[in-house]
């Protein structure tokens, strides 16, 4: 490279300050050029790609060019990056020929050399690329481009060279490296935490690097514990949203967010869940004794409860799970009943006034049990017991 040169470069970093507004897209970014400036070096079109640790970029031109005309005194091409968003050229990767091959070579945006090894070479009469580690430039989650082209040869002259730019006007293309993050907001352990219906509403945050591409499109998505397929339950756009899951008595959920950005990068959040009580109302539950079954009561799981006096027995058979949790209801005074699990005794669950409509009032740690749980809850105390459904967490 010539000392002419580092010069030049500088006046082309320069020139992106005037750039006026435009757009661009696309994962790997393509854009193309009219054939609006004279000399062999008229940018025709440029293309980014990039792998996890570089950027890789080809410049084309409309027609060919020799070694001769890109040797740094004649003429050169250069890739000015901006990796903060901020107008500010940060980094310029220039490419010229020199000493039998093509050369690339990285500077600051004030003209300090960061390498001189950068991987150029020639693609074909029209083409050429360098590609630039993103380890020498800081490591960006994105980056802003342009590409420029400077010839200072006939039919050009040092006094007036001819310069080609792509894009011709701000904003510079953008390479967007990094997909979007998914932060949850709010995800009930049990459904009823949400609502009494068989519903629950989760809140996310999608989250882009703040100089990416932007949002474009995340998909919510679920699957009951023991099945390998994931259901689609909404996509959007927004970037806070709240979504209502539907789901069915009984079952634990896997739920995950699917986000990607404008440019195509796609991350898959972390996997909650959310277990959905059966009702106490389950035609599988086998109430005996003085039980009286309620419906329309304000609260409830489902609307409904039941309420057992002294020595009334509930009894059911359900898929085995980690935990079998009780929900529970206001009970008229201090309440107790007793549980066994396959026919052990397995401790007792309590209630009162200050007991809300479906409160989880206890737990059992059941994971050893076996893969179905025969249940019996039994009342043990005077005051009667509320029963408004049976969770088992899976």
């Amino acid at each position: 490279m010539s000392r002419r040169t580092p010069i030049a470069v500088a006046l082309l970093a320069a020139l992106v300050l005037s750039l006026l507004p435009a757009s661009a897209s696309g994962h790997t970014l393509t854009r193309t050029d009219g054939n609006d400036t004279n000399g062999p070096l008229d940018v025709a079109a440029v293309r980014s790609t990039h792998t996890g640790s570089a950027a890789t970029f080809r410049i084309t031109t409309h027609g060919s060019f020799t070694n001769s005309h890109i040797d740094g005194d004649n003429g050169f091409v250069e890739v000015d990056i901006d990796t903060n968003g901020d107008r500010e050229i940060d980094f310029i990767a220039v490419i010229f020929y020199a000493a039998g091959k093509m050369r690339g070579v990285l500077l600051r945006g004030n003209g300090n050399l960061v390498t001189r090894s950068l991987a150029a070479k020639r693609v074909s009469s029209r083409a050429v690329q360098v590609t630039v580690p993103f380890s020498k430039i800081g490591k960006p989650k994105s980056f802003d481009f342009a590409v420029f082209s400077f010839f200072a040869a006939s039919p050009c002259s040092e006094n007036r060279p001819c310069v080609d730019a792509v894009p011709n006007r701000y904003p510079l293309l953008r390479q967007d490296l990094t997909a979007p993050t998914v932060k949850w907001r709010s995800v009930p352990t049990y459904s009823t935490e949400s609502g009494t219906g068989l519903s629950f509403d989760v809140a996310f945050s999608v989250i882009d690097d703040p100089h990416g591409s932007g949002v474009g499109r995340w998909t919510l998505q679920r699957r009951e514990v023991g099945s390998s397929t994931w259901v689609d339950v909404k996509s959007g756009t927004t970037k806070r949203p709240t979504v209502s899951v539907p789901g069915d008595e009984g079952a634990t959920y896997q739920l995950r967010v699917l986000a990607q950005d404008k440019q195509g990068n796609k991350r898959f959040s972390t996997i909650r869940k959310t277990t959905i009580p059966y009702d106490d109302a389950n035609v599988e539950f086998d109430y005996q004794g003085d039980w009286t079954g309620l419906t329309g009561t304000a609260g409830a799981f489902r609307g409904t409860v039941h309420v057992g006096e002294q020595d009334a027995v509930l009894s059911f058979t359900v898929p085995g799970g980690r935990q079998l949790c009780l929900l529970g209801g206001t009970a008229a005074g201090s309440a107790a009943a007793s549980l066994t699990v396959n026919g052990d005794a397995n401790g007792s669950w309590t209630e009162g006034t200050g007991t809300a409509a479906r409160d989880v009032i206890g737990c059992r740690n059941v994971g050893s049990l076996g893969s179905t749980l025969s249940v019996t809850v039994t009342v043990t105390s005077a005051a009667a017991f509320v029963v408004d459904g049976i969770v088992v967490v899976r």
